[in-house]
């Protein structure tokens, strides 16, 4: 009861928020959009969320160059860098705290999107924002192609009221498909004579002159407590690998804020290592990851990152959104390697992280909290097994 008396407060809270950030985005927008030529491409989610699109953003924007004069990608700030680096746009970054909690910066922000010219508006975002997402696509101002959002993210009333913004709206179910096969519907039906793409997208960071000591990455952070696996299930498996391959250090990867959590699961393990969490932009991030024998964590964007280097993990997943973003749905166009699933399938699985269970004393809800030391091992030895046969079987 107490667990879903604690949604509902969320979910009115939320929508109480929603409304006041609506009627203070009205003052700011009180001006008609500029009218340009422009396209404008709205993706300000999380940055794994931003790593799993990457493929399809590449051909979404190639395609967009062709078609308009310019073409502007308003991003979370976090991964700006990544963003400038692979597509071929101009960057508009969001620091998205910012623009939920600041209102000055969120009323110089929306007046500037005001600016942009757009001609066409795309947010191919399936889970909308009515915080941040959708009022960006309402300051631009124009014909705008988007998803019709889902339940588990935002109630009906939020989503009647994003709709307003929006000339075209691609239905999903709710988890019904996974995120990369509703990113694939959202380029057949947003560019219906697009350009067919003729080989697989394979991604490739710059190579380094000299190679580092052998080194494995942890990534115990999920974003949000609830998601994250035992620290001291982590600082026991960090323990069983040092004992195994002694010349193998452990580099841990994560936010500002879970700087702690690794720095806790390192002196636990007394192993040799590196916390490097909060210590790395998105790219060091994706350099540090695609240099690694491996990883081990949580759903997180270090995941993605492993995915799309083609680096061997394993992942430790919830059923929140299970099938969502993992495991991996095949991609006919994209070269990834998806990792070893870890998870703990439950009759509640899909319930969009609405848990109707009390949490464990870490926070942790409970098909997290029920997957024990043994099944991540096996998960990591099933992993190794493959990893270092095809080392060997490259060597020869």
């Amino acid at each position: 009861m107490i667990p879903r008396l604690r949604n509902r407060l969320k979910q009115a809270f939320k929508l109480l928020f929603c409304l006041v950030c609506g009627l203070f985005d009205s003052l700011a927008l009180i001006e008609r959009p500029a009218r340009g030529k422009s396209a404008v491409v709205v993706r300000t989610d999380a940055i794994g969320d931003f790593i799993l699109w990457l493929p399809y953003a590449k051909r979404l924007c190639a395609e967009l160059r062709r078609r308009h004069e310019k073409l502007v990608l308003v991003c979370n700030a976090a991964v700006s860098e990544l963003a400038r680096k692979e597509l071929p746009v101009e960057i508009f970054p969001i620091e998205r705290k910012r623009f939920q909690f600041d209102p000055a910066y969120r009323f110089r922000t929306l007046r500037a999107l005001r600016l942009l010219g757009a001609a066409l508006t795309y947010h191919p975002v399936v889970s909308r924002d009515s915080i941040v997402g959708d009022p960006i696509v309402r300051a631009c101002g124009a014909y705008a192609y988007g998803f019709t959002g889902g339940a588990k993210n935002q109630t009906f009333l939020e989503r009647r009221l994003g709709d307003r913004f929006y000339g075209a709206l691609l239905p999903v179910g709710d988890g019904a498909l996974h995120e990369t096969a509703c990113h694939e519907a959202f380029l057949a039906w947003a560019l219906k004579d697009a350009r067919a793409p003729t080989e697989k997208f394979v991604f490739h960071l710059p190579k380094k002159a000299k190679a580092a000591p052998p080194y494995w990455v942890l990534a115990p952070g999920a974003g949000k407590n609830e998601r994250v696996w035992s620290a001291n299930g982590f600082s026991l498996v960090i323990k069983k690998i040092a004992l195994d391959f002694p010349g193998l250090r452990v580099k841990l990867l994560g936010s500002a804020s879970e700087w702690t959590l690794c720095q806790e699961i390192l002196d636990a393990s007394g192993a040799l290592g590196e916390n490097l969490a909060g210590q790395t932009g998105v790219m060091q991030m994706m350099e540090i990851v695609g240099g690694a024998c491996f990883l081990v964590g949580n759903e997180s964007a270090a995941i993605h990152a492993a995915a799309l280097l083609r680096v061997p993990s394993v992942c430790i997943a919830g059923g929140g959104h299970f099938g969502r973003f993992v495991p991996y749905a095949p991609e006919p166009n994209v070269e990834r390697k998806a990792p070893e699933m870890v998870f703990r399938e439950m009759e509640c699985t899909g319930c969009g992280w609405q848990c109707r269970f009390p949490r464990d004393a870490s926070g942790a809800v409970r098909c997290v909290a029920l997957i024990s030391v043994e099944e991540v091992w096996s998960a990591i030895a099933q992993m190794l097994d493959e990893f270092w046969r095809k080392r060997d079987a490259h060597r020869a």
